[in-house]
């Protein structure tokens, strides 16, 4: 399979919690990308790399503020579909 990013049409920070030290935010990512799969000959079986695909993925972080760590744990990843 290969995946080509073409570019980001929005981010949005959709949800953000604070439980005790822990902050949680949830962020929308809507990204425009082409979605093909190869055979072993290298020829296109499934998509079209012409087509260009608007996905939106849902990413949540999560951090300890009292950690002297700068660094978001990802903890959760969602594909939204059209639907949702």
């Amino acid at each position: 399979a290969e995946f080509s990013l073409i570019g980001f049409k929005s981010i949005k920070l959709t949800q953000a919690s604070l439980i005790g030290n822990l902050v949680e935010l949830t962020v929308e990512f809507e990204t425009e990308q082409t979605n093909i799969l190869k055979n072993e000959q290298g020829e296109v079986v499934l998509g079209d790399p012409t087509y260009i695909e608007t996905v939106t993925d849902v990413w949540t972080f999560r951090r300890d503020m009292k950690s002297s760590s700068p660094v978001w744990v990802l903890t959760a990843t969602h594909h939204k579909t059209p639907a949702e």
